[in-house]
């Protein structure tokens, strides 16, 4: 479970990511986000919750995926803490990660990029490497693309 540190007064939206109005904030409320599948990979049960800062009445929305704000929002319990450090780390490698530094492409007509592993290697499940192993083998038979033109990159780039 996640607790926004402030307040949402009346009239704020909060986004998912997906969906930028996800809840519109009626009342003064306390914001928390319950994840009811910690370490699974989105798309899977979750809620978001107000309670009225003055009555004290509970509202909970079903959600699929987190708030936008979930790297700012406090983890009240252990699961919660070690998810948000996975996504803090997570979102630090989108911002100073440059594919182009990792990888040295010459100029052709297409390129398949497959990424896939667990937020952990305790998390690298079989099925993550199986469905790579498909879609890599169905772009070499049915779309005909050589292994110069398919990028892989599986779990920690280890395996």
């Amino acid at each position: 479970m996640f607790v926004a540190p402030n307040i949402k007064v009346r009239g704020v939206k909060v986004a998912s990511w997906r969906v930028p109005n996800r809840v519109e904030v009626d009342k003064d409320s306390w914001f928390f986000f319950v994840d009811e599948q910690p370490g699974a990979n989105w798309e899977h049960q979750a809620k978001y919750i107000l309670v009225d800062k003055i009555s004290g009445i509970v509202r909970s929305f079903k959600a699929k995926t987190p708030p936008r704000e979930i790297l700012k929002l406090k983890p009240e319990n252990p699961v919660a803490v070690n998810q948000l450090e996975m996504l803090k780390r997570t979102a630090k490698l989108y911002r100073e990660v440059r594919l182009e530094r990792l990888i040295k492409l010459s100029v052709q007509e297409k390129y398949a990029l497959l990424v896939s592993g667990g937020w952990n290697a305790s998390y690298n499940y079989s099925r993550y490497w199986n469905d790579l192993a498909f879609i890599y083998k169905a772009l070499k038979k049915k779309y005909k693309y050589t292994d110069d033109e398919i990028i892989v990159l599986y779990a920690n780039g280890a395996i």
